[in-house]
């Protein structure tokens, strides 16, 4: 048996314990709601992460699956978004990715003896870092997004605390159009 048909023979148990470490890392009551609750519309944000492991797991042990590899990426793109929202740091919010090779080489401590450290352990670590580098592509995306929006609403929320106040008025010399400096314009009547 060689290195990529043992690791998807151990699919569900490296997946397993990749999903305890990566739910460990919620508080406890949040946690044990994303863990246990099943139904999507009841917890959709524990059902897409949790599809998410399993989908990136399956991208990163099957090099050459290009569906797999869209849908791993698709999925970084959710989760990216999730934890985004969820205050995560960018260390925090991709760590999970990089926890996958511990996962990997505990899940298979018996068999690493006999397998070694090979290219197919370096082929795999590079799946995931790569994984990894864009997953924090994303994350890095969606914070920007996210501050840009509470800027823009601490914008709006100033310039209409300002107008509440009488305080905004137009100054014709910054503007630049002429009807606000009282000028006719370039290609107006001549003469």
């Amino acid at each position: 048996m060689d290195f990529w048909d043992l690791l998807e023979k151990k699919r569900p148990e490296v997946l397993a314990l990749w999903r305890e470490r990566f739910f460990a890392e919620y508080p406890a009551d949040s946690s044990g709601f994303l863990t246990r609750q099943k139904d999507p519309f009841a917890n959709p944000v524990g059902t897409r992460l949790a599809e998410g492991l399993a989908g990136i797991l399956r991208a990163a042990f099957n090099p050459g699956d290009l569906k797999a590899e869209e849908a791993a990426i698709a999925f970084l793109d959710d989760m990216a978004h999730i934890r985004a929202v969820q205050d995560f740091t960018p260390a925090r919010a991709v760590r999970f990715l990089f926890d996958l090779k511990d996962v990997c080489r505990e899940v298979l401590a018996k068999d690493l003896a006999k397998l070694g450290e090979g290219s197919d352990w370096h082929a795999l670590d590079r799946r995931i870092d790569a994984l990894a580098l864009t997953g924090f592509d994303f994350y890095g995306r969606c914070r920007e997004k996210i501050f840009d929006i509470r800027v823009n609403e601490v914008r709006n929320l100033s310039y209409k605390a300002m107008q509440r106040a009488n305080l905004v008025a137009a100054i014709p010399e910054l503007d630049g159009s002429p009807a606000a400096s009282g000028e006719a314009p370039p290609d107006g009547p001549k003469g």
